[in-house]
């Protein structure tokens, strides 16, 4: 009697689950209601400052993300406040920014992305935050989480069990004792997560995987959309450098986004592989907002800000670089596996 009670009240359960789950998306589909591959009319769009969204109205660059509930934009959020109502010091967040869908070409193919909410989250420096670095961490796979930088040593919580045992307490080796701190989980990892008219759809479910939203430079666009949104959300440090912080695929993913700034000039002259206008004009935007508005946007410049890197057992050079590895370790007195045999002792 007692089982039949358990799976009368698991069916129960499961039964509410679906029906919430389906009303989230009867929500989402009234908000999907041009096609999936709908273009951006060229002859109607105000190049670079315009886009047009999923109910076909034209809105302003800047204005897309105004009435978003996910997105955060008064700057007292971020600060706290003295007496003086002065900012005194930035503060822990962590948020969401919704990418809608983007019109983007890649190897002369166009695609259109599907819409993504990025999960990123922000720890400001232990001192002197208006002015310390930012270190941007993400995981590889791609598909991992940066939950594993952020409680391995590196925020101001740690999960070491060699410092914490079972739970999760104070890092005494935080990196906010060198500067402020951005993790972001890339589309569909962690807490990040696409939206899609119909999940119940196999067929949907599959094309949210395939090159429209998954390839190296568009997921690099997606990095940099955050780093340049925390940039407006806290203009107090948007001048301040860089430091991409990559984990495996990161070291990827950071040539990618290294890449697209350095040489944005030439990205934006259709001179490379990948064309995504509207990523073009926020970056270009953003360098002529804090070098100024006649500012030459060479590599030497963009690198003030960014060209610093941190590689953690970076995957760089793909398949060569795995050949590479097998050929190093099967040698006499590899150093990789005196590295090896160190951790494991």
């Amino acid at each position: 009697m007692r089982k039949i009670l358990y799976i009368t009240i698991l069916l129960l359960f499961f039964l509410g689950c679906e029906n919430s789950i389906s009303k989230s998306f009867e929500t989402q589909d009234s908000l999907n209601k041009t096609d999936e591959f709908d273009k951006l009319s060229n002859d109607n769009q105000n190049e670079f400052e315009t886009w047009i969204d999923n109910e076909n109205k034209v809105v302003e660059q800047d204005s897309i993300n105004d009435n978003n509930d996910f997105i955060v934009d008064n700057q007292n959020d971020y600060e706290t406040q003295d007496e003086d109502n002065e900012p005194k010091q930035l503060k822990y967040f962590a948020n969401f920014l919704e990418i809608p869908k983007i019109n983007y070409t890649l190897d002369n193919k166009k695609y259109v992305s599907g819409i993504a909410r990025i999960f990123y989250q922000f720890q400001p420096a232990d001192k002197n935050p208006k002015t310390a670095p930012l270190f941007v961490f993400y995981n590889g796979g791609p598909g991992a989480s940066s939950a594993l930088l952020f409680v391995y040593n590196t925020s101001k919580k740690t999960g070491d069990q060699a410092i914490a045992n079972n739970n999760v307490v104070d890092n005494p080796y935080s990196w906010t004792k060198m500067g402020n701190l951005l993790y972001i989980d890339a589309r569909e990892t962690g807490f990040s997560y696409n939206l899609m008219p119909d999940p119940s759809n196999g067929f949907v479910r599959n094309d949210e995987f395939t090159t429209k939203n998954f390839n190296t430079f568009f997921d690099a666009a997606d990095f940099i959309r955050v780093i340049l949104h925390l940039f407006k959300q806290i203009p107090q440090i948007a001048k301040n450098p860089v430091f991409l912080t990559g984990e495996s695929y990161g070291g990827t993913r950071s040539d990618a986004i290294l890449n697209i700034l350095l040489f944005i000039k030439e990205y934006k002259a259709g001179k490379r592989r990948y064309i995504d206008k509207n990523l073009f004009y926020d970056i270009e935007n953003h360098f002529k907002n804090i070098y100024g508005k006649d500012s030459d946007l060479t590599p030497s410049l963009i690198a003030k800000q960014f060209s610093r890197q941190i590689l953690i057992q970076p995957l760089i050079a793909g398949e060569n670089q795995f050949e590479m590895e097998g050929e190093i370790l099967e040698r006499p007195n590899s150093p990789i596996f005196k590295l090896l045999f160190a951790f494991v002792n």
